[in-house]
């Protein structure tokens, strides 16, 4: 594991919120608040402290110190017993966070995609949970510093790394880093196309 950081999670989880505030995925966990609210932008920044503290035990988080324009996430495999208790952690905490609606969508659309993902896949690979910077600062080459380190040494390992992105823009910025599509669908509770990206 590999951390560069940061001494507070705060500010990326900021710059991801930012980010993500439109996307499909994070529009359907956080129904239950107004699109605009205040309330549901610290929903989203909560809901990325918490991934950057579950990359940081198991993965590798990148984020750029001391700016904090965004960051990757990246989880590792985990033995059977280690996942199922980073499910139930995370499960519980999201409980908390998302009430009963977002929590539903967020397990729905999970386990719609995972079983999907897992047919194009190879097994034992690193999975970019979530890659991101702060709407103001995109298209100035930011994003891929923030792969590049992690991808080097995927290349050293000799593993392949996978995404899902429900951007189609993100999909010729994936393709300059190696990632190629090997699978498209319509995701239900979301009614959006997304797409399975696997670099080898």
């Amino acid at each position: 594991m590999r951390v560069t950081l940061l001494n507070n999670y705060e500010k990326a989880a900021d710059a991801l919120a930012k980010a993500f505030m439109h996307d499909p995925f994070y529009s359907a966990i956080t129904a239950d608040l107004p699109p605009e609210a205040p309330e549901r932008h610290q929903c989203l920044v909560r809901y990325f402290v918490y991934s950057l503290q579950e990359a940081e035990k198991f993965g590798t988080l990148v984020v750029p110190a001391p700016d904090a324009y965004g960051a990757s996430v990246w989880l590792f495999p985990q033995d059977s017993d280690t996942q199922e208790t980073m499910d139930r952690d995370k499960k519980k905490f999201l409980s908390g966070l998302l009430g009963q609606r977002g929590l539903a969508h967020y397990e729905a659309i999970i386990g719609f995609m995972h079983p999907l993902a897992q047919q194009v896949v190879p097994q034992r690979n690193w999975y970019l949970s979530i890659a991101g910077v702060s709407p103001e600062l995109q298209g100035r080459g930011l994003g891929e510093r923030l792969l590049r380190p992690t991808l080097k040494e995927a290349n050293q390992s000799g593993v392949c790394c996978y995404l899902e992105t429900f951007n189609a823009r993100s999909i010729r910025f994936y393709n300059k880093l190696g990632f190629a599509e090997v699978g498209s669908h319509l995701e239900p509770i979301t009614n959006s196309q997304y797409w399975i990206m696997l670099r080898k």
